[in-house]
């Protein structure tokens, strides 16, 4: 079996999981979102479903730069898209865009 792709992304991803692990602490995010999702756990959870998107597209043989691109389109549609649901939905999907920015530029420097 040969080995999954490793890349920026991947180091990203355990750091936002090792953030919202500690924001969320022994809660379920559903019941951390009906609390109002205090410390910024919708933006994590965001910035984790991008980096997931991402790891899933170079996994299925895509280019990072192609595969964060693709997801940069998806995730600001989504961002437009979802405007009038609230701040939650709002804190995820900026999160989800921000964090492929950072990625993003993180490529582009490597």
């Amino acid at each position: 079996m040969p080995t999954p792709p490793v890349g920026p992304w991947t180091a990203r991803r355990a750091e936002a999981e090792r953030r919202l692990a500690a924001a969320v602490g022994d809660r379920s995010l559903c019941d951390v979102s009906r609390a109002g999702a205090p410390g910024g756990v919708k933006e994590l959870e965001g910035r984790m479903a991008a980096l997931a998107e991402v790891d899933r597209a170079v996994r299925g043989g895509a280019e990072p730069a192609d595969a964060v691109r693709a997801a940069s389109i998806a995730w600001r549609a989504g961002l437009d898209a979802d405007a009038g649901k609230g701040p939650a939905w709002a804190a995820y999907r900026r999160g989800g865009v921000d964090e492929l920015a950072e990625l993003s530029a993180e490529l582009a420097d490597a």
